[in-house]
């Protein structure tokens, strides 16, 4: 367990996934679902040392090479400063050559029209934002039958 400047507290948890507590309440974990499905968890208000230590996690468990598939669910994000935007936009310029189309399931509208202003500045379709948690789970299902097939289909 690790604290930050901002009372940001890492903790890398039982199952292999790594919980991230900020102020306030708020909360990331990260859980690579499968070599290359990631998955992440986030609610309340996000601060920028916590999205920092959540990108600092993926670019540890998501493979240096090949493809992948990050899926968020931030149903339960109410909102980020200004930080978290940028951090992001920053990661998935850099890992874009790698990424599936990523989705999201957020609500609350700041969260979606954060997404937006992130495809937005990378000039392309990055995140899927779903608003419906049946929708986003059968595209998630959906993700992880592909990323079985094709582990299958190499032999893994």
């Amino acid at each position: 367990m690790t604290d930050g400047p901002s009372g940001t507290v890492v903790e890398k948890l039982a199952d292999g996934s790594t919980s991230i507590r900020g102020p306030g309440g708020a909360w990331i974990t990260v859980n690579p679902r499968t070599h290359d499905v990631m998955y992440m968890r986030a609610g309340g208000f996000l601060v920028g040392e916590m999205m920092a230590r959540a990108l600092a996690t993926l670019d540890e468990v998501a493979p240096a090479q090949g493809d992948f598939t990050l899926v968020v669910d931030a149903e339960a994000q109410s909102g980020y400063e200004p930080a978290v935007r940028a951090f992001v936009t920053a990661w998935l310029a850099r890992r874009r050559d790698q990424l599936r189309p990523c989705h999201m399931l957020a609500r609350a509208p700041l969260v979606r029209m954060g997404a937006q202003m992130i495809n937005a500045a990378l000039n392309a379709k990055v995140i899927q934002v779903h608003q419906d948690r049946i929708e986003f789970e059968q595209s998630v299902g959906a993700v992880i039958r592909d990323s079985q097939r094709m582990r299958a289909a190499r032999g893994q």
